[in-house]
């Protein structure tokens, strides 16, 4: 169990994992499971180990990478984290506005002189859409914003 936690507490000093997030990397390296629990409780005992520290960490990064709620529910999912829609909510900072952050991304990826031709025009803002729908952002909020910024 030692080497379990020496382990768990050199990978939680560079960054927060959910309880269930070592719970899958301690059973990859072959450890058994009274050791993991032994060793994910005296995490927890001592401190170290706070799922919602975690979770709020990992919502607000994703944030800053922006990614809408929406995608960070997915991305959570694929990384195992089990968060609901209330704890997202609870961890989105109250100054975060999606709108914003949809028109944040568009400024950044159009050029500062918008090409004349139709056709590059509509690469352009197909590029853009696709951008922002990977982003995990609604088929509607992308388009009331890109009509702001391809007027024909």
């Amino acid at each position: 169990m030692n080497k379990a936690y020496q382990y768990c507490v050199r990978i939680l000093a560079m960054r927060d994992y959910t309880s269930s997030q070592l719970r899958e990397k301690l059973e990859t390296r072959g450890y058994d499971e009274d050791c993991i629990e032994l060793t994910l409780n005296k995490l927890k005992d001592h401190a170290y180990l706070n799922d919602d520290t975690a979770k709020k960490s990992f919502v607000q990064s994703q944030l800053r990478r922006g990614l809408s709620q929406t995608a960070i529910k997915m991305k959570a999912r694929v990384k195992g984290i089990n968060i609901t829609n209330d704890e997202i909510q609870d961890h989105v900072p109250e100054d975060y506005n999606e709108s914003q952050s949809i028109k944040d991304l568009i400024e950044k990826k159009i050029p500062r002189e918008m090409p004349q031709d139709f056709d590059l025009k509509l690469k352009l803002k197909q590029r853009i859409f696709r951008m922002l729908l990977s982003r995990g952002f609604s088929f509607e909020k992308i388009n009331t914003h890109l009509k702001d910024y391809f007027k024909n």
